[in-house]
């Protein structure tokens, strides 16, 4: 079963998943000019979602004060 804590950072992570989702397109255009083959773009893009949830530990340092997602 799931602990209280668990839920909590699953439902934090949904969130922050889901507003980068709604960027989707933005990333995939800001991937088409920095030079990555359309075939690949994709692609690039899911590993981003994947490393931004396995790699960054404190939610803080992709939201801009509660403004949304810091795109620096």
């Amino acid at each position: 079963m799931c602990n209280s804590v668990s839920f909590v950072y699953i439902f934090l992570w949904n969130k922050v998943l889901e507003d980068l989702g709604k960027m989707h397109n933005i990333w995939v255009a800001m991937s088409l000019n920095l030079g990555v083959p359309p075939h690949m773009v994709e692609d690039l893009v899911q590993e981003m979602y994947i490393r931004i949830h396995k790699y960054i530990t404190d939610q803080e340092k992709i939201y801009y004060q509660d403004k949304g997602l810091s795109l620096i």
